[in-house]
């Protein structure tokens, strides 16, 4: 199922990079509701959360020529959301602190550095993606917006201790991947 899906993603990649609205239409109909359960577990105004999947939904439409084709398309709508997630915070003058640079650097890195890099990037993004949402929440809230383990286990209205865990559990497994 999931081959087939992937097949269908990149057929209307295709098409929409060709100019056809209505595959572009499509692909935002059937990623919307994921779009929408993206945001809504990091942001609590439902209003905020509308309006962050309609500039997600933007985004997409206008940098869709600019997709690799190699990569997945839902990894790379993922990265869209979570870049406007980021953004909507950083505007509310939240203090946030991302696990990747967008930029990478460029004075010291060769191409075969930003293969490694982009390479490790997507594995670790995979990784994120495959967990539950509550994990997924569970280090956004630590790792993205820079929370203490206190906060989290309020929001989350789970004990201190299963917070610690979780991130621990996350953060060794990045860096298994990262090794």
């Amino acid at each position: 199922m999931a081959a087939l899906e992937k097949d269908l993603d990149r057929e209307l990649v295709n098409q929409a990079r060709s100019g056809e609205r209505a595959a572009i239409g499509r692909l935002l109909c059937h990623y919307r509701p994921s779009i929408v359960y993206q945001i809504r577990a990091q942001v609590d105004e439902m209003a905020d959360v509308e309006d962050l999947a309609q500039e997600v939904c933007i985004k997409v439409f206008r940098f869709i020529n600019q997709f690799d084709h190699k990569a997945n398309f839902k990894t790379w709508l993922y990265k869209i959301t979570q870049t406007t997630i980021i953004n909507y915070y950083r505007s509310r003058r939240l203090d946030t602190v991302e696990i990747f640079s967008e930029e990478p650097d460029t004075q010291d890195s060769s191409p075969e550095q930003e293969a490694i890099r982009l390479e490790l990037s997507e594995k670790i993004t995979r990784f994120l993606l495959s967990l539950p949402k509550t994990l997924q929440k569970c280090f956004y809230l630590y790792s993205v917006l820079g929370l203490a383990y206190e906060e989290i286990a309020r929001r989350m209205h789970c004990p201190l201790g299963t917070v610690r865990s979780r991130i621990h559990r996350i953060r060794s497994t990045i860096l298994i991947i990262l090794k």
